[in-house]
């Protein structure tokens, strides 16, 4: 009977109970559909190969292998992981090898020791602190839940780089067509001012046209460093998020058209339960529900087993004999009693820390459907803009080729020919930025619904 009892009272003692919240997902209501009407999704891991463009397949590939920024949220997993197994075991006794001397006086001498003698000591302790109110398993679980959420950060920063990637590469090959075009417009105006020249000494136009059109070939020229400086910019901001210096001379290639990318959405629930900043927002409040069960437990006892076993003697010539061996156990308890309300100020601020979590993970998901809604707008937005842009651009071509025979035969005036150009330039750049910014959009959109990575 008295050993069954031990059996269950030992058992009890070592899995204890759990004091505390246990961490629930927090109820949210969240849209059953978008706002605005979308494809249902695809398989979209990969989903920057709808650019259709191997050099920025190349690039992300590199970037997600060699990337400093991906490489120490890998170690920030690694560490995490490692605190995680760390608490795992922290449960479990301490056992130590060592060997010490105490010197002691009697004040009644006994066992006829003299007064002062010596305790040479040597062999194995142990200590052992029993979870029994489950502030160690709350410790467990915080950090599970830590090293959870340090993965979901590590596909964050998997996604943020790919979408930095791809950003900057069409930045970079917006501004060399930017580039491109000042260049060309520059020639067509060098061209319209060599005929400003040689009506002029036909009689048939005067200086100030002259003035004029030189004037306008020179103020187009002065676009083509800016937008050189902000390509050369974009290339090195690439080589930072490639991790190296690399060589990027093939990149110099036109901006890829964007007529096949379309916004494909899962629902809403689906999309917030792959987005790595709402996992990352939940673990930190599964970590801190936890850490409130940690801070209830240290108003509660501590029971602790203390133990030795090795040689002990009052001499160290014979320490070593086998006479001289030696084992202690000792138990105790240990209860706060007089704090001054500082355990339960510890609560109070754990509790806090919960409700912040808490607050902070629904705005998390609040704030990750407005982006999405924000962007799925723009998106369709600016693929409406850029359609009417393509109009604009392919008639105002047209416009200026009609607009500088007419002036070379005295149908229109300098000023309408130059007017003709100068809009022509402007849509050109317009739809050069549009198309630039269509494939922007589209890599944050994909970022913001939890792809790749």
């Amino acid at each position: 009977m008295y050993k069954k009892n031990a059996f269950f009272l030992f058992s009890f003692l070592l899995t204890g109970c759990s004091i505390g919240p246990n961490y629930e997902r927090p109820d949210m209501a969240l849209p059953k559909n978008w706002s605005i009407p979308c494809h249902k999704s695809q398989n979209s891991d990969r989903w920057w190969q709808g650019y259709q463009d191997p050099v920025l397949n190349n690039l992300i590939d590199q970037a997600l292998t060699s990337n400093l920024d991906l490489l120490i949220a890998l170690e920030k997993v690694k560490e995490a992981r490692a605190g995680y197994d760390a608490q795992l075991v922290n449960w479990l006794p301490t056992i130590g090898l060592g060997s010490s001397v105490q010197r002691d006086r009697n004040t009644f001498p006994i066992f006829g020791l003299k007064k002062p003698y010596d305790t040479w000591k040597a062999g194995y302790d142990t200590t052992w602190e029993i979870d029994l109110f489950g502030g160690n398993r709350r410790m467990i679980e915080a950090a599970e839940a830590q090293a959870i959420g340090a993965e979901w950060g590590l596909k964050a920063a998997q996604q943020i780089i790919i979408a930095e990637v791809v950003r900057t590469y069409l930045q970079y090959l917006e501004f060399k067509d930017l580039f491109r075009i000042t260049n060309e417009t520059k020639s067509n105006h060098d061209e319209t001012a060599r005929l400003v020249s040689l009506k002029l000494k036909a009689g048939g136009a005067s200086v100030f046209d002259a003035h004029r059109a030189t004037a306008q070939a020179y103020a187009t020229a002065a676009d083509a460093p800016k937008y050189a400086t902000a390509a050369e910019q974009a290339r090195q901001k690439l080589s930072v998020l490639l991790g190296e210096a690399s060589d990027l001379s093939k990149l110099d290639v036109a901006l890829p058209q964007f007529g096949v990318l379309t916004p494909d959405l899962d629902s809403p629930v689906e999309v917030i339960r792959l987005r790595p900043d709402v996992m990352i927002a939940e673990q930190d409040l599964a970590s801190a529900t936890y850490m409130t069960g940690v801070a209830i437990s240290q108003m509660y006892p501590k029971i602790s087993i203390q133990g030795f076993l090795g040689q002990m003697s009052t001499l160290q010539s014979n320490l070593m004999e086998s006479r001289n061996k030696s084992f202690t156990i000792l138990g105790g308890i240990h209860l706060p009693l007089f704090t001054f309300g500082r355990l339960q100020k510890q609560v109070d601020a754990a509790d806090a820390r919960q409700q912040q979590a808490l607050f902070n993970y629904k705005k998390t998901i609040l704030l990750a459907i407005a982006e999405i809604e924000s962007l799925v707008n723009a998106f369709n937005n600016e693929k409406k803009r850029y359609g009417h842009l393509k109009l604009a651009a392919d008639n105002a071509g047209s416009a200026c080729s009609i607009a500088k025979k007419q002036y070379k035969e005295g149908l229109i005036s300098l000023f309408e020919t130059l007017e003709v150009e100068r809009a022509y330039y402007g849509l050109q750049s317009q739809l050069v930025e549009s198309r630039s910014n269509l494939g922007i959009i589209y890599s944050d959109l994909q970022k913001a619904l939890g792809r790749g990575g």
